[in-house]
């Protein structure tokens, strides 16, 4: 396929652009105690993170006891959340240590970019298996309400 002349123009354009932003990027050097202040704070946040997923999941168990058979479900649901929203966040302070060595902007925007692709693909994968898991679950409730309507008939 043949580009016109305004296509090729733009290309040209955007070419000497990137190039122009990756030398300007590649000088620029990120001071090492800065990246060792965003490795220490995402460190130290990840292990709140963690702390608090825990106690979602603690809290999350005490409802099934305290619910009864729906609350199974609604475990399982909030399980799934609870566990999405924990890897996301490891994700997210992963990135922020890769980041914290990233030694020019030409690199953290590599990095940056990375984590968008990953992220999106694990969103939409859990996205995927969340809607499964709800559909089975609605599934097996409805048939728990059904026999107890036979039952009560």
């Amino acid at each position: 396929m043949t580009k016109t002349k305004t296509q090729q123009a733009a290309a040209s354009y955007f070419d000497g652009f990137t190039r122009a932003f990756d030398d300007v990027g590649a000088k620029i050097q990120v001071p090492e105690a800065t990246r060792d202040f965003f490795r220490t704070q995402a460190a130290t946040a990840a292990q709140r993170a963690e702390e608090l997923h825990r106690q979602a999941a603690s809290l999350a168990d005490q409802s099934k006891t305290v619910f009864g058979p729906f609350a199974g479900s609604f475990d399982a649901v909030t399980r799934t959340m609870l566990d999405a929203t924990l890897a996301n966040t490891q994700h997210y302070f992963a990135t922020v240590e890769k980041l914290a060595d990233a030694n020019s902007v030409g690199e953290a925007l590599t990095i940056q970019a990375d984590y968008v692709r990953e992220a999106t693909a694990a969103n939409m994968e859990r996205i995927r298996s969340g809607a499964d898991q709800a559909k089975t679950l609605m599934a097996d409730n409805a048939k728990v309400v059904q026999d107890q309507v036979k039952k009560a008939a």
